[in-house]
């Protein structure tokens, strides 16, 4: 795994990785492969759960770059009075893709506040002056870690997630290495995301306690 083993575990169990519900595009192969490879695995006693890590480098131009954003999305970074959104959006993150995370909305919610006041910021989207959507990262000297990406339930399949993306790569992000890390068995998010460029990195695995081995 190399030096980005430390993102596979540090937030297991606490989730949410990558985190983007979203539909209707196709086309990937490596990472593809590597979720066929499940099954036989999970044969071998061994349940791959799942953190599926990409990344995106500064080797070749993003696709997402190409695109053009609504010019009426508006960004801005979240504060306290977000809280309460966030956490409701994050529960609805987490059942959107089958986590496993137990917290409740309030624990979520305090946990969204000891992630703004430390390492993380998050950015949210709005049209006509409702917010549609949100970005969580955390950045360090060498990359960019994008935590969560959720659109609004109600507002998919608009393209309002390619074009926050292209917003944060544009005009929030400095040109660093980008990761995300996604469950294996999100392949909505999976596709997503290769479609905007990132490449196969990593897979996190595990076995559960009372596994048979």
């Amino acid at each position: 795994m190399g030096t980005k083993e430390h993102l596979f575990f540090k937030h297991r169990g606490h989730g949410e990785h990558g985190g983007f519900f979203y539909r209707g595009f196709h086309g990937f192969t490596r990472m593809q492969s590597s979720i066929q490879s499940l099954p036989r695995i999970a044969q071998m006693n061994t349940m791959a759960v799942g953190l599926i890590s990409v990344w995106l480098s500064g080797a070749r131009p993003s696709p997402i770059l190409q695109m053009r954003e609504p010019a009426d999305l508006l960004h801005r970074f979240a504060d306290d009075q977000d809280l309460d959104l966030l956490a409701e959006w994050n529960h609805q993150l987490i059942r959107d893709e089958g986590h496993r995370n137990p917290m409740t909305g309030s624990e979520l919610k305090k946990r969204m506040e000891g992630w703004l006041t430390g390492e993380y910021k998050a950015v949210l989207f709005s049209l006509a002056n409702k917010v549609v959507a949100y970005a969580l990262y955390r950045e360090t000297a060498d990359e960019l870690y994008l935590r969560q990406l959720f659109v609004s339930r109600d507002r998919r399949r608009e393209g309002i997630g390619r074009a926050a993306m292209k917003i944060l790569m544009v005009q929030v992000w400095p040109k660093k290495r980008l990761t995300v890390e996604i469950l294996c068995k999100n392949t909505a998010a999976i596709e997503f995301y290769r479609s905007l460029g990132f490449q196969d990195y990593g897979l996190a695995m595990e076995i559960m306690p009372g596994s048979k081995t």
